[in-house]
């Protein structure tokens, strides 16, 4: 080992511990093994930090402490903490993506939190800001965004309850949103008021999560309302916004006409530089999985001239067949609606992304290759233009999309109508 450290130059050995960055228990034998690898090992052991409770934050402050380097390396910090530890996070000077978990502010006045009066130095290196299960008002995420200016990217999952109280709200925040996750759910709470201002104005992607999939074959049901809101949203970024994605239920039926109201009410006519459309379904049942896509692809008008890319994405159960119910009246065809995109825009590649076991690859592409060879044969001869695309697992414990689902790349796709 002596011999090879001091033949090969130390940056090939930092290339190969660079490689290994996801793997965190060979970079903690990486930095142990010698000196000269112990800065590379340490950079991506603190790139990302979690601190799952409220006590592991002030124990990390000590350690920061003694090792003041340290606090440069993290990157990104995944936090539970309660409000008053909030300036905390300004150890953190390279800090760029921010996850907070539970937490509550009850006030509705900037001057009742006293770490609200007493902060003085904004986070000015954050640009990515996620709230997990966090119960705040418009007011403190008005100030959380105020002392955040950089931030472009804004999450707001499922269980994060944000209260509008008053006039006074995050719309007048200095940053500019670029990316939003949100759910079409709370359309009615809080969020509406932040989407709808100034700082959603330049938003270039937008990920909209029409029903939550809670398990055990439960939706919460997306009004109408919700689109129409969200339709507004997309409105107020115009031609900025390039990349749609959107999270459906597998199964319609499992809601009632409210959904397909919903999708009615879906405009994208102002957002005419969309580059990208992301269709992903949750849950497993494969039955009626091309309702959902269907009903998205018919609010498509023909002036979206840069559209370049529609993926759809499902999930399958082990030996499950990408079927569909015969058709039913005023049913939209996902084969049909396919025709038409092809048609109107020339430069437009769909491509399927099928996730299940490896035996259900073929099946799962023989199902969909079926059903556009019947009603519209003139397909085949479009096979760069129609992809697909198996991801193996395989026993996947749970039929829900993780977060950065429509970051999946197309590089491995092949042709669906491929032999």
């Amino acid at each position: 080992m002596t011999s090879a450290l001091s033949i090969l130059p130390q940056e090939l050995w930092d290339h190969v511990i660079d490689l290994l960055r996801k793997d965190r228990d060979a970079l903690a034998t990486c930095s142990l093994t010698c000196r000269v690898w112990l800065p590379t090992a340490r950079t991506h052991l603190w790139h990302r930090v979690q601190c799952t409770t409220p006590a592991h934050l002030p124990r990390l402050q000590v350690l920061i402490r003694q090792y003041p380097d340290l606090a440069a390396m993290v990157v990104e910090l995944d936090v539970h903490l309660i409000f008053r530890n909030l300036h905390r996070l300004a150890l953190f000077p390279n800090l760029r993506t921010l996850t907070l978990h539970r937490l509550h502010s009850k006030a509705y006045r900037l001057d009742q939190e006293p770490v609200i009066r007493n902060w003085t130095r904004p986070l000015a290196s954050i640009v990515a800001l996620s709230l997990q299960e966090c119960d705040i008002s418009t007011v403190m995420l008005g100030w959380l965004l105020h002392i955040m200016p950089s931030t472009k990217s804004l999450i707001l999952p499922e269980g994060t309850s944000i209260m509008y109280l008053g006039s006074h709200s995050s719309t007048d925040a200095p940053c500019r949103l670029e990316h939003v996750w949100w759910i079409l759910y709370f359309a009615k709470q809080g969020p509406l008021r932040l989407l709808l201002s100034p700082l959603c104005s330049t938003l270039q992607e937008a990920t909209l999560v029409c029903i939550p999939y809670t398990g055990h074959g439960q939706y919460r049901a997306t009004s109408a309302c919700d689109f129409e809101e969200s339709s507004r949203m997309l409105r107020s970024a115009s031609t900025y916004l390039r990349t749609l994605s959107l999270l459906l239920p597998n199964v319609l039926r499992h809601q009632s006409t409210a959904f397909r109201a919903g999708i009615g009410r879906l405009d994208l006519s102002d957002n005419r530089s969309l580059t990208s459309l992301h269709i992903a379904l949750n849950g497993a049942n494969t039955r009626d999985w091309t309702d959902g896509p269907a009903a998205v692809l018919a609010r498509l008008p023909p002036t979206l001239d840069a559209l370049r890319r529609v993926d759809i994405y499902t999930l399958l159960r082990p030996h499950e067949h990408l079927l569909q119910r015969p058709r039913r009246p005023h049913q939209e065809q996902l084969d049909h609606e396919i025709t038409r995109l092809l048609r109107d825009h020339r430069d437009l590649v769909v491509t399927f992304h099928v996730r299940g076991h490896v035996q259900d690859a073929e099946p799962a592409r023989g199902s969909i290759t079926k059903r556009l060879r019947t009603s519209s044969p003139w397909l085949e001869a479009e096979a760069e233009r129609l992809r697909f695309s198996h991801e193996f697992v395989a026993d996947p414990a749970t039929y829900v999309w993780e977060p950065g689902w429509q970051e999946l790349d197309t590089a491995g796709s092949i042709p669906l109508f491929a032999v």
